[in-house]
């Protein structure tokens, strides 16, 4: 707490408040040194100072900062997914718990530097990845910075606080980075496949064999897919996408986005049979993978089944655990995305223009780039392959001699 020193320095009052970090403030007359005291001790609202235990709450904080980024929205300086993040963000800000009560309810003359660190970032590490606990984070820095503007408070408690604080036990669990091609082998996608369970099996699949975007997949109706009289005719023709900032379907970002998919006589077999096997709740929206989730039907008028999947669920409740369950580093559906293109390039021999039109790229030069060291290693292995020819021609038919 602030303290007015006993003697005077230099014909100055000085205030030693830097248990508040304020540092030690001079002031010419002792009322301006007790002034500041009785400011830096209380809250502020309105221009009228309050006492601590008045003081505005934590989760007031996050509502008024919520309201400037409608205003925000409104004039268009941020977009409606960007709003929704710091929705979110503040939702769960509010929830956390501070030494057993909600942190919405926490007075802001409570709230210290350190206890955020030792408190609220702990809580946040543990149930987020740490680029989603970086956003939170901002968000978080942002309610304060908006409280200091309103003259809520001083400072802004959270302005030092960085990620790097508390070491996160999921990144310790995992260190594997999910971008590593190097898992993306044969055996590994089998092997996924074989302990996927029947919920994720066949959505998993199809990323692997189509190449789709999980916003395609998760957008994709039955009426995007034609079976054909035999095997080798059906197709998936691509025209639509889910955007989640907007939470609509829309058209691909980009018109190449548009585009047909043959489909392999496994997958199109399978997906005949779950055409056939969902409920008509579940086909009331015409979705391929809609959600199927039948819990709390006597609570709700509306079931859930039949509707859009949030492929983030697909990714952290189906995907990884199976990865896990496999025994395989975890592979992420940007990956499975990837092994697709591997096939085209390495079992199909797929040309850099076929490869750029089934991934939906904007050009062949983003293909290249997405792709060059494994289109170069193909080139390479031909020429090898080539050589070798030559090399052991000499073994050609030996047997005929």
């Amino acid at each position: 707490m602030p303290k007015l020193r006993s003697k005077k320095y230099r014909n100055r009052f000085i205030v030693d408040a830097r248990d508040i970090g304020a540092g030690e403030k001079p002031f010419v007359t002792k009322d301006e040194a007790l002034a500041f005291i009785e400011k830096a001790t209380h809250d502020s609202y309105d221009g009228v100072f309050v006492d601590p235990s008045k003081s505005l709450q934590f989760g007031f904080c996050c509502d008024r900062y919520i309201d400037r980024q409608e205003e925000r929205l409104r004039d268009k300086m941020i977009g409606k997914g960007e709003f929704d993040n710091r929705v979110r963000s503040c939702d769960y800000l509010k929830e956390l718990d501070w030494n057993g009560k909600k942190f919405s309810t926490v007075k802001l003359t409570e709230i210290r530097l350190g206890l955020l660190r030792d408190v609220i970032l702990k809580q946040m590490q543990k149930d987020f990845s740490k680029k989603t606990c970086k956003n939170i984070l901002t968000h978080l820095k942002g309610v304060f910075r908006e409280a200091k503007f309103q003259d809520y408070i001083r400072e802004n408690p959270a302005a030092e606080l960085t990620i790097e604080d508390v070491k996160n036990p999921y990144d310790v669990l995992h260190t594997t980075k999910y971008e590593d091609i190097g898992n993306l082998t044969h055996e590994n996608i089998a092997k996924l496949l074989q302990h996927a369970d029947d919920k994720y099996y066949l959505i998993i699949k199809t990323c692997a064999m189509t190449g789709l975007r999980s916003s395609e997949q998760v957008a994709l109706t039955w009426d995007q897919i034609t079976f054909g009289d035999n095997e080798d005719a059906g197709r998936l023709f691509v025209d639509k996408a889910y955007k989640r900032a907007e939470r609509v379907v829309g058209k691909p970002k980009t018109d190449a986005g548009i585009r047909t998919i043959s489909l392999p006589a496994d997958l199109r077999k399978e997906l005949m049979q779950h055409k056939l096997s969902q409920s008509p709740e579940e086909a009331k929206n015409n979705l391929v993978f809609p959600t199927t989730w039948k819990a709390n039907k006597k609570q709700h008028s509306d079931l859930l089944e039949g509707n859009l999947a949030d492929y983030g669920n697909w990714r952290k409740r189906g995907l990884y655990p199976t990865c896990d369950r496999a025994g395989i580093p975890r592979i992420s559906f940007r990956l499975l995305r990837h092994y697709f293109a591997s096939i085209l390039i390495f079992d199909l021999d797929a040309n850099e223009a076929q490869i750029t039109e089934e991934m939906g790229h904007t050009d062949i030069s983003f293909t290249k780039k997405q792709y060059a060291t494994w289109i170069a290693r193909r080139k390479r292995d031909e020429k090898m392959s080539a050589k070798k020819g030559v090399a052991f021609s000499h073994l050609a038919n030996v047997r005929e001699l």
